[in-house]
């Protein structure tokens, strides 16, 4: 399942996004901060 998560950037958002990661999801954000490093090493679309 596709499921978008905002902020997975930030602090409550890249936890919520990992869990999903590891669940097997595929994971999409939308993000304030584009220019932040990568913490999922390109396993999450960012818009």
């Amino acid at each position: 399942m596709k499921i978008a998560v905002t902020g997975a950037f930030s602090y409550s958002g890249k936890y919520a996004a990992q869990r999903l990661l590891v669940r097997g999801e595929e994971v999409v954000t939308l993000t304030g901060h584009p220019n932040r490093p990568d913490p999922f090493n390109g396993k999450v679309k960012t818009y």
